[in-house]
């Protein structure tokens, strides 16, 4: 990504849904004089009996990703880490949160972690698909294959009580001014913790192309229509109240966004076609 500047303060963490916390920060740069600001979005899901942080933040935000725990947790461990997938963005502060909470395994796909860190393989715990990790009080995850994806080992998450699906870099889309980075899902200063629908600019397929174009190159070779089925078809299964992106606001409105993200297939697939 273009955007390498860790932002000096962070905002605090937002509660998107009952126990349910945005954290992370964004990263920054100027353009002609103009700040434009990425997220970068891990999640921390609290059970009465356990906890799970989804993602891990950027390496760079590793200060205040730690501080916005150590806050939330008020003292209790975290247990669970599950990253979404191995990219540095999702994954980078593994080692870290290993070593800060001596308690916490790493959980899910293992993917290739033991290559990164095979001193920590047994902390490694793998985890099916669809098979509910449980947290107390109601509150369990599930581990789901991720139809929108960047690594072929990418997963998604679906929170059961609350509905909270989360994506990755599925559901991207840009909130940066009209010259602003090519591809990075961006948005203005100010913007940072904005559900969707409280964004003064309603989301447009334009702004879901750029991101789609740069991030998910394989879209041009595939038809939307395919795409956008197996996506539907895991959302009538795991229907989610909010969307949780790793880069992107959160979405509270979900099927309308949805709809957003994949005209921007379509327009990426069918310009594809056109121009071969």
């Amino acid at each position: 990504m273009s955007m390498t500047h860790p932002l000096p303060d962070p905002p605090p963490p937002r509660e998107i849904a009952p126990n349910v916390f945005w954290l992370g920060g964004c990263l920054q740069d100027t353009l002609r004089g103009v700040a434009i600001h990425n997220h970068v979005a891990p999640f921390l899901i609290i059970g009465d009996d356990a906890s799970v942080l989804v993602d891990t933040g950027f390496p760079s935000h590793w200060q205040a990703v730690s501080e916005q725990l150590d806050s939330l947790l008020d003292g209790r461990q975290l247990n669970w880490l599950i990253p979404t997938h191995s990219e540095l963005p999702h994954a980078g502060n593994l080692g870290r949160l290993l070593e800060k909470f001596e308690e916490a395994r790493l959980v899910g796909d293992l993917a290739d972690y033991h290559l990164y860190y095979p001193e920590s393989t047994d902390r490694f715990v793998a985890w099916p698909k669809e098979r509910p990790l449980k947290l107390g009080g109601g509150y369990e995850v599930l581990l789901l294959p991720a139809p929108i994806r960047d690594l072929s080992r990418t997963q998604w998450l679906y929170e059961a009580s609350q509905k909270v699906l989360f994506v990755g870099d599925g559901f991207a889309y840009t909130h940066a001014p009209a010259d602003g980075p090519l591809g990075e899902p961006g948005h203005s200063p100010g913007q940072c913790r904005l559900l969707s629908s409280e964004l003064p600019k309603r989301p447009t397929p334009a702004d879901a192309v750029l991101v789609t174009q740069n991030a998910l190159a394989w879209a041009q070779l595939v038809d939307a229509e395919a795409i956008r089925d197996e996506v539907r078809r895991l959302m009538e299964r795991y229907e989610p109240k909010l969307v949780a992106p790793g880069h992107g606001n959160v979405i509270d409105e979900p099927h309308d966004l949805e709809q957003v993200i994949f005209d921007a297939f379509r327009i990426v697939f069918e310009e594809y076609a056109g121009a071969t």
